[in-house]
Parts: C-alpha cells; structure tokens; sequence
C-alpha cells in the first residue's frame, strides 16, 4: 500500500531523507547527490512528481520515479 507521503517526495538536505523515512538503500542512493546541493525529486506517482518538480521555484536537478517495497 502506497501512503499519501510516498507518493512525491522531495529530497534538498540530508535531514530530508530521514524524514520521509528513507530505506538504507535510498539512502545510499539519494545521499551522495543532496550532499553536492541537488534537489531530487522522488516518488509513485510520476505525474505529481513531474508537476511538482517542475513548479518547484528553487529548482530540481535529478527526478527518481519508482516503487517502494
């Protein structure tokens, strides 16, 4: 089941990926490009991501659409 939360996702800062409660392998995924200062972008529902993204006034650098587990 695909929570509200989960659905887009937006990652600026490493306190970001604890707060959406992030696997260790999102974690090591994500980690390496919000540390450089890229804002990412992910989630389920790839439609609310790309809006999201794209509307977003500071920016995204890197959009990761996929299915938790």
């Amino acid at each position: 089941m695909v929570t509200k939360c989960q659905k887009v996702q937006r990652f600026a800062v490493v306190k970001d990926l604890e707060k959406h409660k992030c696997t260790v392998e999102e974690m090591e995924e994500y980690e390496p490009h919000v540390v450089r200062g890229n804002v990412i972008y992910a989630g389920v529902d790839y439609e609310a991501i790309l809006r999201a993204a794209e509307n977003d006034p500071a920016g995204c650098d890197v959009v990761f659409m996929g299915r938790r587990k």
